[in-house]
């Protein structure tokens, strides 16, 4: 919902801010958000900006979030 809404209105200035969605989206379990914000540009080897050493995927493996984990393989994720 607001991610698409963000998408559609161009709200996002850039890749880093859509790599920092797509991290939140991970954190919060917001599986529907994470194939738009990758078509939208985000990166599958996103990193936390907080945690810098935690990358989106290591992310979703720590969440047990398989489906997130195989759109960001898919995607082009490093494993």
């Amino acid at each position: 919902g607001q991610v698409q809404f963000r998408l559609d209105s161009n709200a996002f200035s850039g890749r880093k801010e859509l790599d920092a969605a797509l991290i939140d989206a991970i954190k919060h379990y917001n599986s529907a958000a994470v194939r738009p914000l990758l078509k939208a540009g985000a990166s599958p080897n996103a990193v936390d900006p907080e945690q810098k050493t935690f990358s989106a995927l290591l992310l979703a493996s720590f969440g047990d979030q398989q489906e997130v984990r195989a759109m960001l393989i898919k995607a082009g994720a490093k494993i």
